[in-house]
């Protein structure tokens, strides 16, 4: 794994970098979280188009999977969230993916939650906000297929005892919701040209949203899902 993000850095920061590389494979808590201090305090004295480049990078070589390095809160909070917001800002292409990307970091400091618009409090609104403004980002359009494609498989698993929506048994108008996000989804793979990978599932999801919806119309639930599916194969 790489240690670096590609844009060099003065000597300063670089070697402050090196030194919290070292420390994170080797140190104790206190030298780790010391380490990092110092190289944030390094790269925040550089210009700020210039870290926020470097940081842009490294959230890039993250999505990239090319570095091996936790992303501790303060790096989080005080580099990559102020270089992606400002990013996200002026739209630059790929900024609301890379948020969607490190969106576990996001929704665990509320300061930088509240960074966002609340309407994009989701990796899944933050992908689509990308595509809003850079509908030919394959890789936030093959992001959001995946995601789609995780929720589709939560919904399905307890099956033949029931859908899910959420951690519960959908409703009657749930079932019609995920009806609507079953077309989504099949139109989104279509669009980013992975139709053949998510077939099965689609048609399964077609098939038991609108099962489910008619076995809760019928009123009838005394051999629940799995009994009413029996039916419909005789």
């Amino acid at each position: 794994m790489a240690l670096y993000p590609v844009i060099d850095l003065p000597s300063k920061p670089a070697n402050r970098w090196i030194e919290y590389n070292d420390a994170e494979s080797r140190g104790t808590r206190a030298q780790k979280l010391g380490s990092l201090e110092r190289f944030i305090n390094a790269l925040l004295d550089l210009p700020q188009p210039v870290w926020m480049e470097w940081a842009i990078d490294f959230c890039l070589q993250l999505e990239q999977k090319n570095l091996n390095l936790p992303i501790r809160s303060p790096l989080f909070e005080r580099v990559l969230f102020p270089s992606l917001q400002q990013a996200m800002h002026s739209r630059a292409p790929g900024s609301f993916r890379l948020l969607a990307v490190l969106f576990s970091k996001l929704h665990n400091s509320k300061t930088c939650l509240n960074g966002i618009p609340e309407e994009l409090r989701s990796p899944e609104m933050l992908l689509r906000e990308e595509l809003r403004w850079h509908p030919d980002d394959m890789k936030a359009g093959l992001q959001l297929v995946d995601l789609l494609a995780r929720y589709a498989s939560h919904t399905l698993h307890e099956l033949p005892t029931g859908v899910l929506y959420g951690m519960d048994g959908a409703s009657i108008l749930q079932c019609d919701e995920l009806i609507s996000f079953i077309d989504d989804f099949r139109e989104t793979a279509i669009r980013f040209g992975v139709l053949d990978t998510y077939k099965e599932l689609i048609a399964d999801g077609t098939f038991h949203y609108n099962a489910y919806r008619t076995y809760l119309q019928s009123g009838d639930y005394s051999a629940g899902y799995s009994g009413f599916l029996r039916k419909l194969k005789q």
